[in-house]
């Protein structure tokens, strides 16, 4: 008798525990991730979503063994919210790439000192930034990509133990991959506007060395924004178009994320 109540007990607390680490890896995502981890969605809401699901979740799953040790518990913990981290991060840095597109296609056409607060990244940013966020923001939510995110709420519970130096310098590989893939977007998304900006500014400086009457300063900005807003709706599918193969490649990494914190065979 004494035995069961004693097998009842223990299985009572490695099943708080898995609820435990599923909320704490699911918190972390719900306070980065795109969409909702903003301002926007109030905070005590993203807690109580986050508890209702991981206590859903935890009853699907395998329990995990609470450990005896201290630093053990915590590392545990810690490792739980940083790979929630790292995987909200994913998207976060595609979107990011996008804010520097509109950063830098702002400066080209003249509409720098047009910005607003975004609360995304919780600074000032171009009003192109903006509708970029926006744009990107639409595409991951219609490509179901937090779904991606939130399946991996479950998998791999308990994972510090398994790490090794090789997954975890193929996680920052992952990451760096990641990182460059964010700036190459950028380049690719305003590339267009760019190479439309030098060629308007090199027309207006032949006209105005044949014609020295005419006063470019005033022609030259508003052409300088017609144009770039021009572009920016001509180029405006193949912006969709890459953005959604930048988000399509999002369930790739996290599942080669995930894989390098499987147990060892």
């Amino acid at each position: 008798m004494g035995d069961a109540i004693l097998g009842t007990a223990k299985l009572d607390i490695a099943a708080l525990w898995t609820f435990i680490l599923i909320a704490d890896r699911l918190l972390a995502i719900l306070f980065l991730l795109p969409a909702l981890g903003t301002d926007q969605v109030p905070e005590t809401l993203r807690y109580q979503t986050g508890v209702l699901i991981a206590f859903v979740a935890s009853i699907s799953v395998p329990r995990v063994p609470m450990p005896e040790e201290l630093h053990n518990i915590v590392a545990m913990l810690a490792g739980e919210f940083a790979l929630g981290a790292v995987i909200s991060l994913l998207p976060t840095l595609a979107l990011g790439g996008l804010s520097v597109s509109g950063q830098i296609i702002s400066g080209v056409i003249g509409l720098s000192q047009a910005s607003m607060i975004d609360r995304t990244l919780g600074e000032a940013v171009s009003i192109i930034s903006k509708i970029n966020l926006q744009i990107g923001t639409l595409i991951f939510l219609f490509l179901n990509g937090h779904h991606v995110v939130l399946k991996s709420i479950t998998l791999n519970l308990g994972f510090v133990n398994n790490l090794t130096q090789d997954s975890v310098s193929k996680s920052v590989e992952i990451l760096s991959e990641s990182f460059t893939s964010s700036f190459e977007l950028a380049i690719i998304i305003s590339s267009p506007i760019l190479i439309a900006s030098l060629i308007s500014q090199f027309i207006l400086g032949l006209i105005t060395k044949f014609v020295p009457q005419m006063n470019v300063f005033i022609v030259s900005l508003p052409l300088s924004v017609l144009m770039g807003l021009y572009m920016m709706e001509f180029t405006l599918e193949p912006f969709c178009n890459r953005v959604e193969k930048e988000f399509t490649q999002l369930e790739e990494k996290t599942g080669a994320l995930l894989s390098l914190t499987a147990s060892n065979p």
